[in-house]
């Protein structure tokens, strides 16, 4: 009686088991949002299915991210809503490379602040380290000039220097605070 009982049980599971196999083959033929997220609706939990199917639908958001030509706004509202850590790590790396190019020909320190702050692990975070530096390097240099000839006007009586001060900056400079 107990090796019926079990033998039931055996085939029960194995005809669960092939039903769902079957449910999943079925949808992986559909291949489309709505087939997915059927699936995820009937069967939130029945592993490795769900799984499958959240990453089936990474993929079918992905790659309508990248039909979008990845502008910044679809890229940034794929990694708000993705599951699949896969997907999620190539869109991580395409913001990440998009930010860069946004702000690379740059001339100016916030951009590369910026980039800082949003990727501080990112591909780009060195040369994005180098440029700031670079940056601040010149601000403190041009300042440094702009001192150093604000002095030289304020401590010279000779109209020659003043016209020069005011050709070259007619709205005037101030020393760095």
């Amino acid at each position: 009686m107990v090796r019926w009982f079990g033998l039931s049980l055996f085939l029960l599971c194995a005809a669960g088991c092939s039903s769902m196999g079957d449910e999943w083959h079925k949808t992986q033929q559909v291949n489309t949002v709505e087939a997915y997220q059927q699936f995820l609706d009937l069967h939130p939990e029945e592993q490795p299915y769900a799984d499958y199917a959240r990453c089936a639908l990474d993929s079918i958001a992905y790659l309508e991210v990248i039909a979008k030509a990845l502008s910044g706004s679809n890229l940034n509202k794929f990694l708000e809503t993705a599951t699949c850590s896969r997907y999620v790590e190539i869109a991580r790396s395409e913001q990440d490379n998009l930010d860069w190019r946004l702000i690379d020909e740059s001339k100016n320190k916030s951009s590369f602040e910026w980039y800082l702050k949003e990727h501080p692990q990112g591909k780009w975070t060195g040369k994005a380290r180098k440029r700031l530096a670079e940056l601040e390097q010149a601000e403190a240099e041009r300042a440094a000039e702009e001192t150093r000839i604000y002095d030289e006007f304020m401590n010279s009586p000779s109209s020659v220097t003043a016209l020069l001060y005011l050709r070259d900056y007619p709205e005037g400079i101030t020393p760095r605070k």
